[in-house]
């Protein structure tokens, strides 16, 4: 009887240290693209991403356990990761791969309506901060006279991303 809950928390284990991850994560992102970002300190976001991170390599590693074939295919895609870092200079897409290798036995509708749930969470609690005056509502006038608003986003553009990536 033991050994058949023992899928079960692995599985539960999975999805737990998946999707927390993804959620630490997206409001760190947000954070980072509002003017909360004047607010909190840098080094929070940067060291909850790496603890996102983290969280990531433990689920690989300890609880989805990969086989040797999809170890070589982790190095494989690490080295020219890193080539593609050292001539890119861009690290970002280092997470990236984590989390590509992280949702191995996750659903993709589950993580795709996460995603869209939370980010609108997000959003919305951005969009009322910033109406309310609890964060400024950047204003951007234009040539025409018309004025663009951020609601609480670093640019409107930015806000706008948001609404019609999500």
């Amino acid at each position: 009887m033991r050994l058949e809950i023992l899928p079960v928390i692995k599985r539960n284990a999975s999805k737990i240290l998946f999707f927390s991850s993804l959620y630490i994560f997206l409001t760190l992102f947000l954070i980072d693209r509002t003017v909360l970002i004047g607010i909190i300190p840098r080094t929070i976001i940067t060291y909850g991403q790496a603890f996102c991170i983290a969280l990531l390599g433990i689920k690989i590693i300890m609880v989805d356990k990969p086989t040797y074939k999809q170890v070589y295919l982790m190095i494989l895609t690490g080295i020219v990761l890193l080539w593609i870092v050292v001539l890119s200079g861009n690290r970002s897409i280092v997470s990236l791969w984590f989390w590509i290798f992280g949702a191995y036995n996750i659903e993709f509708e589950k993580i795709a309506n996460a995603y869209a749930y939370y980010t609108t969470i997000l959003i919305t609690a951005a969009v009322l901060l910033s109406l309310l005056g609890v964060i400024p509502n950047l204003n951007f006038p234009r040539p025409d006279g018309t004025i663009r608003l951020s609601f609480g986003f670093i640019y409107p553009t930015d806000f706008a991303a948001y609404i019609f990536h999500c």
